[in-house]
């Protein structure tokens, strides 16, 4: 069932713009439960993977499902779409990997299991001209895929690293997050480039990254959301505003604002050019409430606390 809701939240001004920055509770959906959220980067659509194992494409003019994706054997917590929003990744607990239409809804190719992950998959990321991408598994370990398919190209093992979530930066580099220190960044010859260390050595759960692959947030287990120069490879700021582990977080297209979602409960709205803290949303998912920004910047998608999918409308929008 889909609802409405009309209750607003006022934020601070965003610099440098002097309107005030409002989120309106927009669209609950509450007839399944939310395991993944991926938002094409053009036009309007986005995806969600559901605890049902299939993955609904949504038109967020309209709010309809385009497509409903079956045929993955276990929950999908892996989604990535392509640059141009033609094809969408999905990888599930068994470790598949498949690739899809984002225009039909139809199924591509599946990619051999044999040579990639031995534990679920965690997350993806594009290459800037679509020809590859890099997945991250619950093995520890990122793989290199050729988008038209065949074994892997190349792996990245953490050896304890703990990778989590992961993001192409427009140099052909890659950015994840790692339990052992934070980030790290590795080359477009996938070697070891720069290690960033968080305070405490605590760990990051997720990371971001701006268009222009300038600037990462990480998403640390010390309740911080922690910005970071990746020219300079320099910490810029952290931003305290958790109780708990920050799970997840997502940059807006204009690279202004960011959502992080934490298990104290909570999804904190950032001026991350302000290095400030702008609002709270509450009664989130404990475990890991999802955050997305859609690519027009019109909307916010966050879980509730029975992750149910909830849209927010953000005015103005943070494109």
């Amino acid at each position: 069932m889909l609802t409405t809701a009309i209750v607003s939240l006022v934020l601070a001004s965003v610099a440098p713009a002097d309107r005030v920055l409002v989120v309106t509770a927009y669209k609950s959906f509450t007839n399944f439960r939310a395991t993944a959220l991926a938002v094409s980067p053009v036009g309007t659509q986005f995806a969600v993977a559901t605890e049902d194992r299939q993955v609904r494409l949504i038109d967020s003019k309209s709010m309809g499902t385009a497509f409903q994706l079956t045929g993955h054997p276990q929950t999908v917590y892996g989604l990535a779409y392509s640059r141009d929003g033609r094809h969408l990744l999905t990888g599930d607990e068994t470790a598949r990997i498949w690739l899809w239409d984002a225009k039909t809804g139809k199924k591509i190719r599946e990619f051999p299991r044999e040579k990639g992950h031995t534990k679920g998959i965690q997350s993806f990321s594009f290459s800037p001209d679509g020809t590859k991408f890099a997945s991250v598994g619950k093995d520890d370990v990122i793989k290199v895929w050729n988008t038209v398919g065949g074994h892997p190209i190349a792996t990245i093992e953490g050896k304890g690293a703990n990778f989590y979530g992961l993001a192409y930066l427009p140099s052909g580099a890659i950015a994840t997050g790692t339990l052992k220190e934070g980030m790290r960044l590795y080359s477009p010859s996938y070697g070891l480039a720069a290690t960033m260390t968080l305070v405490g050595g605590q760990g990051a759960n997720d990371v971001a990254v701006n268009k222009t692959g300038t600037i990462g947030l990480t998403a640390g287990r010390d309740g911080a959301v922690t910005v970071w120069d990746l020219k300079s490879r320099a910490k810029l700021a952290a931003m305290p505003g958790h109780s708990d582990w920050v799970t997840g977080v997502a940059v807006a297209p204009n690279g202004r604002v960011a959502a992080s979602s934490s298990t104290d409960a909570s999804v904190v709205l950032w001026d991350i050019k302000g290095f400030r803290k702008l609002t709270t949303i509450g009664n989130r998912a404990f475990v890991d409430s999802l955050v997305a920004f859609t690519s027009d910047g019109r909307y916010l998608l966050t879980t509730d606390a029975s992750n149910a999918l909830q849209v927010y409308q953000v005015d103005p929008p943070q494109k």
